[in-house]
Formats: structure tokens, C-alpha cells, sequence
């Protein structure tokens, strides 16, 4: 009886964070299209290019709603927004700007009021290293946004200091796999926004 119930619950999360992540794979391709028609861009594509690409955007998507729905990350609705944002720097290698302003504001509402003027200034500091080798790690202004806008959510400077770490871990692991597994070239581009905020994930799930 107890294992025919844990099994039915078990199968009802697994259908729950499936469908949301197919929804936010649906919000991506729908906000894409809005995207490519409000910048006048027509070399974006409308769809993800290839099946690979959009199972990865997809398995990226399932891992987001499976630790958004176990409420270890707070607040929940970053998680979301985050995720589209991830996928569509993904596919077009652009973070627009109002997804940066959303994050923003869902960052500051959450944060405590006492220890806002603190977590800004961790996100100064954040912000001000990243652009110091922007151009040599040939990085966008958007991506260091990113970074500073969820550092805001961290509880501490080590927090964002291994929040910082993991980004470059991630980063330079991805750059090795496009090398060795499907040989690419040395300073390949790399889109930011899926290590970024797989990298803020993270460090919101270790203790």
C-alpha cells in the first residue's frame, strides 16, 4: 500500500516537472519569436537549430523545474526566468534586456531589507573584477550583468566567491569538451548564460 503510493507520487512529480519544463521550453520559442521580430534580426532562428540543441535546451530545462519544485532555491520565481534566459542566449547568443531587469527586480524584492545596501555592494565588487578582464576573456556586458544581478541573491562573499569559481570551472570544462568531443576551435564562443546560471544553482544547493 505504502509502495503503490510513494510510486504514484513519485510519477505525479515526475509528470509535474516535465510539464513545466515543457512550458518554459514553449515560453522560450514563443519569446523568440517575439524577440527576432521586435529587433529586426533576421538571422536568428526561430526554432533551435539542430535535435541535439533542442534536447539539451530541454534536459536543461527539466533539471531547472526538478530543483524549482523541491523549493531549495529561493525565491522561486528566479528560476524560471532564469532558465528562459539561459536558453535563449543558448541559441542566439543574445540575454535581452528585460529579462536582466526582471531578474533584477525579483532579486531585490526578495532580499532582506536590512542587508540590501550590503548585497549591492557584493554585487559592486562582483561587477567590477568581471569587467576588469571582460575584453580579455571576451565576455559581454550582458553576461557580467548576470553575474551581478544574481550575486544578489548569495548570502555571502564567500558565496559569491564560489559562485565566481564555479563560472570559470564550468566555463573552461565546456570549452574542453567543445574541443576534444566535437572539434572546435580555441575561442570557440561560448554562450554564458546556461554556465552562469548553472553555476548560481549550484552554489544555492550546497550547504
Amino acid at each position: 500500500m505504502f509502495t503503490g503510493s510513494f510510486d504514484f507520487q513519485f510519477l505525479i512529480s515526475v509528470g509535474r516537472v516535465i510539464l513545466n519544463a515543457a512550458v518554459l521550453y514553449l515560453l522560450t520559442i514563443i519569446y523568440l519569436q517575439f524577440y527576432k521580430l521586435t529587433r529586426k534580426e533576421k538571422q536568428f532562428p526561430s526554432f533551435p537549430n539542430g535535435r541535439i540543441k533542442a534536447l539539451g535546451i530541454f534536459l536543461f530545462y527539466v533539471i531547472l523545474s526538478g530543483i524549482g519544485t523541491s523549493g531549495r532555491i529561493q525565491p522561486k520565481y528566479i528560476i524560471p526566468i532564469l532558465g528562459i534566459t539561459a536558453g535563449i542566449d543558448f541559441l542566439i547568443h543574445r540575454i535581452p534586456t528585460e529579462f536582466l531587469v526582471i531578474l533584477l527586480l525579483i532579486s531585490i524584492q526578495s532580499t532582506d531589507k536590512n542587508t540590501i545596501w550590503l548585497r549591492i555592494l557584493f554585487a559592486a565588487l562582483v561587477f567590477i573584477p568581471w569587467s576588469a578582464v571582460r575584453k580579455k576573456l571576451d565576455m559581454g556586458l550582458y553576461d557580467i550583468l548576470l553575474i551581478s544581478i544574481l550575486s544578489l541573491n548569495l548570502s555571502g562573499f564567500s558565496k559569491i566567491l564560489q559562485f565566481s569559481s564555479a563560472i570559470l570551472i564550468l566555463w573552461g570544462a565546456a570549452g574542453l569538451i567543445l574541443q576534444k568531443v566535437y572539434g572546435r576551435k580555441p575561442g570557440t564562443k561560448i554562450a554564458l548564460a546556461p554556465l552562469i546560471a548553472a553555476a548560481f544553482i549550484f552554489v544555492m544547493v550546497i550547504p
